[in-house]
């Protein structure tokens, strides 16, 4: 019974610890004091306090200035009696405030922020996220992430912690993990989730019940406050493929679950673009550099920014605000009554008080030049240096523009091909072929998909007889899509790597006259490094093909150009090594801190509205053997001829340069292209 008691004892309070032992001491000091008084022939009020200081270890306690022996036995019993009890209170201390230390290095307590930024859930584009998230705060965006990021999770706060450590080094975005469940308002509190600027849901890994999830933890973001204040912005995740949760999670998002607020509630298909986008790298190599240059937060990138409409531009044409703009693009028009974002609209359109202005620009300070407005109208009268217009230049997909054979390596049957092969229909010229080689053949694979015939070639993505049999060392394009969900970062990436190798020997080997163009998605950043690492070794080969060939080049989206595509000596493989989680996350940070931007980013990657394309000067008309410099603005202009919007340039080395000032002057060479935006191929 009495080991029960003390046990019951050591889980209360260190303060009811320290009065506990206190009083237990008191006993001990009563009779040290009674045999110290005995002994020492001392008063009674002495006796007690040199039993209590003793005991106690008091500083200044002397328990060798004593009368006699008997009473130096009885202080020096005491003193040993006291070490005891000292070293009592100091466990009970020391234990209390190891686990108020390890309690708040735990970090479950309760976050006390307002303004600041929640993400919620836990999947394999909460890193990426964060890595956006730093980007974007040591730039220092307006409204971009003030405040601590809070993560709450259904997972160890230890495992969210390491996992912070050790992919954010360097980072100064102060990240705070929370284990808890989103979707319970208890937890949500935890995170301070109703006084949040900005609130991103990720999509949970566990896909049962997810939507119901959400909605779960949409409702419980409101009852805590979420949106009480103008300014929150809930960016919601969707899953990889359209469910009947959907279906639910669209009913919340419009409103009609019981709600006493408004949030501004943003619902993203995150896997349809990225299949488009894929679609595109296919059919146009480099255009990966492209999207990761709009699309990533970096220092040197241009990025969407949206503007409210200028006073001096009202009642304008959209012409005239075009040529406004010295250091930025005007890419297009925000709708705000409607919420319509359109990209690349008509010159004849007027501006009006209920549109915002989209912008392609390096910077978030946008405003009119009067400057801009006198060299622009003076560029757009003077004559450009043009060559020969050219057959494909108004068509949007020429009989003259060569059909592609792309070969897709590889795909996971329980995914569907539609936004795949959708986008290669769209994008690849007619009478283009799409082979998707797997060991099973996915269900919805159609025989045509616009202007694409598709088949289906059973076999092992391993097997090299299998994939020569499949065309691949003759195709113009081979996108990998390995089924590698299921595995971890390292180990998908290390097949991706394998297969590269893999296609760089069926290169060689075939003596193929033009580079073999791979669209290769990667999981790690660090992967880019080792592609290129294999792929600019020069190939030992045991053949003279291999021999007269020569070495073998990979340029990744970061890296590759467009110099000279048809027989680059010595390149018989051209890889865009995309990082879908970067672009993804980049998309989701950018849309996070201006949530009316999803507009604009539906209208680029639909299959409805202007999507970007990388154009050679031919097509506007444009010398590239002149050798006199052009502007930006004359550029610009030509393009507007063919109801295209320019962004930029991509030159024949590979630099990518988006939103140039517009007197910024260019040599165009051979190998050039410019980025425009347009609603046909």
């Amino acid at each position: 019974m009495l080991v029960y008691q003390v046990q019951r004892l050591l889980t209360r309070n260190i303060l009811t610890k320290l009065v506990s032992v206190v009083l237990l001491s008191l006993p001990f000091i009563v009779i040290g004091g009674f045999l110290y008084k005995q002994a020492s022939g001392s008063s009674w009020k002495e006796a007690f306090f040199r039993s209590y200081v003793v005991l106690q270890n008091v500083p200044g306690a002397d328990a060798t200035v004593v009368p006699n022996d008997r009473a130096a036995l009885v202080l020096h019993s005491i003193f040993q009696l006291g070490l005891l009890t000292f070293a009592v209170v100091l466990g009970v201390v020391c234990s209390d405030i190891s686990a108020a230390v390890e309690s708040i290095q735990s970090g479950n307590y309760a976050v006390v922020e307002s303004c600041h930024t929640v993400i919620l859930n836990w999947n394999k584009l909460t890193i990426p996220v964060l890595r956006q998230m730093a980007v974007a705060r040591a730039e220092q965006q307006v409204g971009a992430f003030k405040g601590p990021v809070v993560v709450l999770a259904d997972m160890d706060k230890a495992d969210m912690d390491a996992a912070v450590a050790k992919n954010l080094q360097g980072c100064k975005l102060e990240v705070l993990t929370r284990s808890g469940r989103p979707h319970s308002i208890a937890d949500l509190e935890k995170a301070a989730a109703g006084r949040a600027r900005i609130i991103v849901m990720l999509h949970p890994e566990d896909e049962e019940g997810a939507a119901e999830r959400k909605v779960a933890a949409m409702t419980g973001i409101e009852a805590l406050g979420g949106g009480a204040k103008a300014g929150q912005n809930l960016l919601i995740q969707s899953g990889p493929e359209s469910t009947e949760g959907d279906a639910l999670l669209a009913t919340a998002t419009q409103g009609s679950l019981p709600r006493h607020m408004k949030l501004g509630l943003i619902e993203m298909k995150d896997q349809e673009r990225m299949d488009r986008l894929i679609s595109q790298c296919a059919v146009q190599p480099g255009l990966g550099k492209v999207y990761s240059q709009i699309l990533l937060q970096t220092h040197t990138s241009a990025e969407f920014y949206l503007k409210d409409m200028f006073p001096s531009l009202l009642g304008k044409s959209y012409a005239e605000a075009r040529i406004s703009f010295d250091d930025a693009v005007l890419c297009g028009l925000l709708d705000t009554k409607t919420g319509h974002g359109q990209l690349n609209p008509s010159d004849d359109c007027l501006l009006e008080t209920h549109h915002r202005l989209v912008f392609l620009s390096s910077t978030a300070d946008v405003k009119p030049s009067n400057q801009a407005v006198n060299k622009a109208r003076v560029h757009a009268s003077l004559p450009v240096n043009r060559c020969p217009a050219a057959p494909h230049a108004a068509s949007q997909h020429s009989s003259e523009m060569p059909k592609k054979d792309i070969v897709v390596i590889g795909w996971d049957v329980d995914q569907t091909v539609e936004g795949l092969v959708n986008g290669l229909g769209d994008f690849a010229p007619p009478g283009s072929t799409v082979t998707i080689v797997s060991p099973d053949e996915p269900d919805d694979l159609p025989s045509e998909c616009g202007n694409c015939c598709c088949r289906h070639f059973e076999g092992s993505v391993a097997s090299r007889q299998v994939l020569l049999k499949a065309g691949v060392a003759d195709a113009d394009a081979v996108i990998l899509r390995m089924p590698l969900h299921s595995l971890a970062d390292n180990d998908a990436d290390a097949q991706v790597v394998a297969s590269l190798i893999q296609l760089q020997d069926l290169a060689v080997e075939s003596g193929r006259t033009t580079p073999l163009h791979v669209v290769a998605p990667v999981r790690h950043p660090r992967t880019i490094e080792l592609i290129n690492y294999i792929t600019s070794h020069s190939h030992k080969a045991a053949g003279n093909s291999r021999k007269d060939f020569g070495a073998v080049k990979a340029l990744t989206a970061n890296q590759r150009g467009t110099k000279g595509r048809e027989g680059r000596q010595g390149v018989v493989m051209d890889v865009d090594v995309l990082l879908p989680d970067e672009l993804l996350s980049g998309l989701l940070t950018q849309v996070s801190v201006q949530p009316e931007l999803l507009s604009v980013m539906n209208d680029l990657f639909d299959a409805q509205g202007a999507e970007i394309y990388l154009r050679h000067p031919s097509r506007y008309d444009l010398s590239t053997n002149s050798n006199q410099p052009v502007t930006f603005s004359e550029v610009s202009e030509v393009a507007r001829q063919h109801q295209e919007t320019a962004v930029g340039y991509v030159l024949q080395d590979g630099t990518v340069i988006c939103a140039p000032s517009a007197n910024q002057q260019q040599v165009l060479q051979a190998g050039d292209q410019i980025i425009a935006l347009a609603e046909q191929a």
